[in-house]
């Protein structure tokens, strides 16, 4: 380049100066200049890193990390400290990342940096690479294996869940059936970083029946933990009212009936056919019952002739029973003649899809049948003359 000087009313290029300049800019370096990989962070968690920026001219530096593209928003929220600043000559500045993710799964967000008068007058790019997963939670076992279980009785087992992630993890735990056998005691939880909690699981059988299930354990916005249920009941889900061993009607005349209610139950999830009938007792049975009332002196029970009469009625003598259904019986007892009389009744009953009846009850009707009397307290009354 160079400066020409006219002098007016004389002439022109009078004079030349030449300018020479030498243009520097500084020479700026980022480390790392490969892609900056987090691996895997938790979601909604901050996670950090550093990036440092080398100037390595005799000249000051002055650089600006631009803002973040709001499509990248929606993914992550990139924040940078310190944002923009002087590096001194032959000096170096570190810049702290913090990234924080808002969605799940892979993502690669790029950082730009620019270096005020760099020789190629486009920014420095940065790579960032992160896979966001949602919170972890690790069960004591996979399986809660029952056995077999009595039908309508409760038995319980247990388990733990633990939140080895660096976040909150809210759950919901809940069965696949809607109609299971087992129930847990707790459907809803919030587990903080390294949390435990202990899981009860009851199993209530009301079915003779196996009965597989899975708990679900749902962590929201983590892997779903499944846990295996199994169990077999056993036994039968009729249920009386009173103990029926012994239906004791104890003392009642033989003048007039008396009569029980006694309700039976269908706990279960089947009908049951019941059916109600009179145990004949063998000659041995019978014989055996007079020689042990004659050596302790007991009232005389009935004979053969009364047992063909009989004393106990059950009245239906036979119904069904829907799921979740009772029905009353009326126990009638009545006899004309006095004496301690006993009677073994069997509860039959047949569910649906079997193929036999089992026997469920076999109680004993009792009643000490006595008549009636009255006496005088004297043997007549008289009046004097008046």
């Amino acid at each position: 380049m160079v400066l020409i000087c006219d002098l007016e009313s004389i002439g022109q290029d009078m004079l030349s100066i030449p300018i020479r300049a030498e243009s520097q800019v500084p020479n700026v370096t980022i480390e790392p200049q490969v892609p900056i990989d987090f691996g895997k962070i938790f979601l909604r968690n901050k996670e950090s890193t550093q990036i440092t920026l080398h100037n390595d001219s005799s000249l000051p530096a002055k650089y600006s990390i631009l803002p973040q593209s709001e499509a990248t928003k929606v993914l992550v929220e990139v924040k940078v400290d310190p944002e923009s600043g002087i590096i001194k000559q032959n000096s170096l500045q570190v810049v702290n990342v913090v990234i924080m993710t808002k969605s799940l799964g892979e993502m690669t967000i790029p950082v730009s940096v620019n270096i005020v008068g760099a020789s190629s007058g486009a920014p420095h790019s940065i790579t960032l690479r992160a896979n966001s997963i949602g919170p972890e939670i690790k069960a004591s076992t996979t399986s809660l294996i029952f056995g077999e279980v009595d039908v309508l009785v409760p038995s319980t087992q247990s388990f733990d869940l633990k939140n080895v992630s660096k976040i909150q993890a809210e759950l919901h735990i809940f069965t696949k059936e809607k109609k299971s056998f087992f129930k847990p005691n707790i459907k809803h939880a919030i587990l903080n970083p390294e949390e435990s909690l202990t899981v009860k699981v009851e199993c209530l059988a009301d079915e003779v029946m196996r009965f597989p299930d899975i708990l679900h354990v749902m962590v929201n916005d983590g892997e779903e933990v499944d846990i295996t249920l199994d169990a077999k009941a056993k036994g039968n889900t009729l249920r009386s009212s009173i103990d029926m061993k012994l239906i004791d009607f104890k003392q009642i005349f033989t003048t007039r009936p008396e009569v029980l209610d006694i309700c039976i139950q269908n706990r279960g999830r089947k009908k049951q056919r019941i059916v109600w009938a009179r145990r004949k007792a063998s000659k041995k049975e019978n014989g055996k019952e007079k020689e042990e009332n004659k050596k302790s002196n007991k009232p005389p029970q009935q004979n053969e002739n009364q047992q063909e009469e009989c004393a106990f009625q059950i009245n239906p003598e036979g119904i069904e029973l829907k799921p979740k259904e009772g029905f009353i019986f009326k126990f009638r007892a009545y006899f004309h003649k006095p004496g301690v009389i006993e009677e073994t009744f069997e509860m039959k009953a047949n569910g649906e899809n079997d193929k036999g009846t089992n026997t469920i009850y076999a109680p004993v009707l009792r009643a000490e049948f006595v008549t009636p009397g009255l006496s005088f307290s004297q043997n007549k009354i008289e009046f004097p003359y008046i």
